[in-house]
């Protein structure tokens, strides 16, 4: 019996030992299961980024941390594959940049370490350098911006185009910033006959703060009925200024040239736009002339209204293609005992009854 025994419990405990095996053998199994799906994972990632940087424009290579390429795209393959001098021209020129070697040097985690423009066959790019420290390599790509910068110098050479028509328009011109107030605008440029107007220099205005262009030239807002400076504050001066840099409109300065001398002028407002980016266009007339004759004219208004003013009959004066009453002597007024009479409500109504009585 005891043989037997012995016998069993050696069986008993192999197969407890056989059930610990299959059950290790199964937890293998499982993780080899999940390591395989994780690797499947991780190969369809790189798959899909490869797509991914295959089917992008732009060049794109990937390297080791010793500029050893391990993947390039078919962008890649198209622009370099027969020069490969290529890419050691473009490693020319990231070893090159002084800051980019300092960070190599350090191993620098900066995601971005370069972007800079570089010329291949022919061509202008964008050098893009990252460093991609969770597979510990470098992404290098290439966007092609040729087209990008030969449209932005046509735009420049249209822009240059247009200042040079701007600078020799026979009406004085100011180009200002519109950033908000008077203390922020600028003065960004004017033109020749801007100059000639004002006996200044272009250099003199450039970059000078409005608040410091209206002191320069004594600006101040003209009462066109009473035909003289409005002498507004500083304050209400910006608080105008401010509302024209929302809006198109025509405003009359009264402004002295260098020399002292005093102009009225009719300035425009309008918008410039620049490199997406909002100025201001003024355009002056100058109505010192149209002014002084119209003063002058006011002036004498005011001496017949006073010489009438004393004649003892009651006058009134009327345009006779509307019936509408132009002027009123003191002898009139004061027979129907017209005090104020603003609107010429109460005058009018006499005059109808007047004419209809007649």
């Amino acid at each position: 019996m005891y043989p037997y025994y012995e016998l069993d419990s050696i069986n008993k405990k192999l197969s407890k030992k056989s059930e610990q095996l299959g059950k290790i053998n199964l937890a293998i199994e499982k993780d080899m299961i999940i390591q395989r799906t994780l690797k499947n994972y991780i190969d369809q990632r790189k798959e899909l980024l490869r797509q991914a940087l295959d089917t992008i424009p732009n060049v794109w290579i990937v390297t080791d941390y010793d500029f050893n390429i391990s993947y390039t795209n078919n962008k890649f393959k198209d622009e370099f594959s027969k020069d490969m001098n290529n890419y050691y021209k473009i490693l020319t020129f990231i070893k090159e940049d002084e800051k980019v070697a300092e960070k190599l040097k350090k191993f620098d985690n900066d995601i971005s370490i370069i972007d800079k423009l570089v010329e291949l066959n022919d061509k202008i790019y964008l050098l893009s350098l990252s460093n991609n420290k969770d597979e510990s390599n470098y992404l290098i790509s290439l966007n092609d911006i040729t087209n990008e910068i030969k449209i932005d110098e046509e735009i420049r050479n249209i822009n240059k185009d247009y200042e040079n028509i701007i600078l020799n328009i026979p009406s004085p011109i100011l180009v200002r910033s519109a950033e908000g107030g008077i203390k922020k605008n600028k003065v960004i440029s004017i033109n020749k006959k801007y100059e000639k107007s004002f006996k200044c220099v272009s250099s003199d205005l450039v970059d000078m703060t409005l608040e410091q262009y209206f002191e320069t030239f004594n600006i101040d807002f003209f009462d066109n009925r009473e035909f003289k400076r409005l002498n507004l504050t500083q304050e209400k001066k910006a608080e105008i200024v401010s509302y024209n840099d929302t809006a198109n409109c025509i405003v009359n300065f009264v402004m002295s040239d260098s020399e002292g001398e005093e102009h009225v002028e009719e300035v425009r407002v309008g918008d410039y736009w620049s490199d997406n980016k909002l100025f201001k266009l003024l355009t002056f007339r100058d109505i010192t002339k149209e002014i002084n004759i119209l003063r002058t004219v006011n002036e004498q208004k005011i001496i017949y209204e006073k010489l009438l003013d004393v004649i003892p009959e009651a006058i009134f004066l009327e345009d006779l293609s509307t019936s509408r009453v132009l002027y009123t002597n003191r002898a009139f007024r004061e027979l129907f005992g017209i005090s104020s009479d603003v609107l010429g409500v109460t005058t009018q109504k006499y005059r109808n009854i007047l004419v209809k009585n007649t």
